[in-house]
Formats: structure tokens, C-alpha cells, sequence
């Protein structure tokens, strides 16, 4: 019973607040096996921001994000040590569990992926479920309001039942977006949500990470450094495995303060 309770507290400690979250990373280093792919990262993510993290293919960038929720140590042979803070809470202290984590702070892959064996409706509230939720009137509202912060209530209103396989691949990407938003994370990360979409769905992601800045805080790792510019209102740049700059997107893409950063930006490497 001891140990149930210490669990809620801690969930009622990520919980707090008004949906957007502050993190603060302080000396994070990951590995797979005996290669260190992010090196002593500190760095603070703003509440109710966009922040970008552009830098060379394999340089750490997704493997940052993955240990903003603690999904990196479930890999093979991986570690993490250092810190990150959501609002005063250290996800990684001993008495945090990695589920009440992914609670508050939500993950969206590269490549969409959707349940096939669920209807479009129950897959944007299948997080509610696994997290206990039965009513069906409670559900519905739910996958409402998340369909509609994702943009895609409009194009699917009459087709919940279907298979999200009968989607576009730019609407799946969004479906997953909608499945993370109904458990009301207070963080959102983005690994390349618009890597292998067409420009048109690219457009409606872009605008979307744009409108969820209101509500929630998000993080997304871009190869596009124009996209970067567009939607983000910092820029974090990383090479091999450090942060090397961060900077108001702005700023790092007029004048970088780092010699390194401008390099990359101004295409002379990556």
C-alpha cells in the first residue's frame, strides 16, 4: 500500500500544473552499449513552446527525444544518466515509474503508426483505456476533442469506424498525434513527424505543431531547418551527440553564436 501511494503522489506531482510543463535537462548522457550518443546536454525547454532540434543525420537527435520520456532506456544494452525535470519532478529519480512519464509527456514517431486492428475512433482513445477509462459517452467526447486538436475531426467525423488503414499516411500521422493528445500530455514530442509525408500534409502538420503551442509545450527534432524556422520558436542545434547552441530561432538562424552552427546551417556541412 506504501508503495501504491508513493506512485500517486508522484503522478500527482506530474500532473500539476496548466498543461503546459517546463523541463530541465541537467548533464544527460545516453549510450548503446559502449557508445556515448549524447554527451552532458543541460538545457531548458520552455512552457508552451515549440522547440526544435535540428543537427546532421546521427548526430543524437532522436535519441535526446527518446530520453525525454524515458523510451531510450528500454533499448538493448542503453543507458541514461543525468536529469530531466518536468515542473520540479526528476522522471528519472528512483520512485518514478516510466509509465506515469509517458503520461505526461507523449511521444510521436517518425513513421506513422496506428493500430490496424482498431477503429479510427478507438485508437485515439486507446491511451485513455489502457489507463482505465470505460465510459463510452466520456470516450467519445474524448476522441472528439482530440480528432479536433489534430486537425483531422473534419475528414473522419463520419468514418470512426473504419480502419485507420483506409487513411492517407499524412492523416495517419495525425491520427497518432490525436492518440497522444486525448491523454492530455503536458509535453509532446515529435521525431520527424513529416519525414516521409507529401507537401500538403506537411503543411497541416506544420500547422498544427503551430496551434498546439497554446495547450501544450512541444519538442520536435526536424532534418528541414526551414521547417525549424517556420514553426519553432527555439532552436536547439546538436552535433555528435553535444548541444552546441540553443538559441530563439531567430536569432540562431540570422546570427548563431557558435561557428559550428553556422556551418551547418549555411550548408557547409551535414
Amino acid at each position: 500500500m506504501a508503495a501504491v501511494a508513493a506512485e500517486r503522489a508522484v503522478v500527482a506531482a506530474l500532473s500539476a500544473g496548466a498543461g503546459t510543463a517546463a523541463l530541465r535537462i541537467e548533464g544527460l548522457n545516453a549510450t548503446y552499449g559502449a557508445t556515448r550518443v549524447v554527451r552532458d546536454v543541460t538545457a531548458d525547454i520552455a512552457p508552451g513552446r515549440v522547440t526544435a532540434i535540428i543537427g546532421p543525420s546521427g548526430c543524437g537527435k532522436s535519441t535526446l527525444l527518446r530520453c525525454l520520456n524515458r523510451l531510450h532506456e528500454t533499448a538493448r544494452n542503453a543507458t541514461v544518466s543525468g536529469s530531466v525535470w518536468l515542473d520540479g519532478v526528476d522522471i528519472y529519480a528512483p520512485d518514478v515509474s516510466e509509465v506515469a512519464v509517458r503520461r505526461q509527456i507523449a511521444l510521436v514517431m517518425q513513421r506513422p503508426t496506428p493500430f490496424p486492428m482498431l477503429s479510427i475512433a478507438e485508437n485515439v482513445v486507446a491511451g485513455l483505456r489502457a489507463n482505465g477509462a470505460r465510459s463510452g459517452s466520456a470516450l467519445r467526447d474524448a476522441a472528439e476533442t482530440a480528432l479536433r486538436r489534430a486537425a483531422l475531426w473534419n475528414e473522419v467525423a463520419h468514418r470512426l469506424g473504419d480502419s485507420p488503414v483506409t487513411l492517407s499516411e499524412g492523416q495517419q500521422q495525425r491520427l497518432c498525434i490525436a492518440r497522444a493528445l486525448a491523454v492530455s500530455p503536458r509535453v509532446l514530442l515529435l521525431d520527424e513527424p513529416t519525414a516521409s509525408l507529401d507537401p500538403a500534409s506537411v503543411q497541416r502538420i506544420e500547422e498544427l505543431v503551430y496551434e498546439l503551442r497554446k495547450r501544450t509545450t512541444v519538442v520536435m527534432v526536424t532534418h528541414n531547418m526551414q521547417q525549424a524556422a517556420r514553426v519553432s520558436d527555439t532552436t536547439a542545434f546538436v552535433l555528435h551527440g553535444e548541444l552546441v547552441e540553443m538559441a530563439p530561432t531567430a536569432r540562431l538562424f540570422t546570427a548563431p553564436a557558435d561557428a559550428r552552427t553556422e556551418a551547418y546551417i549555411t550548408g557547409r556541412f551535414g
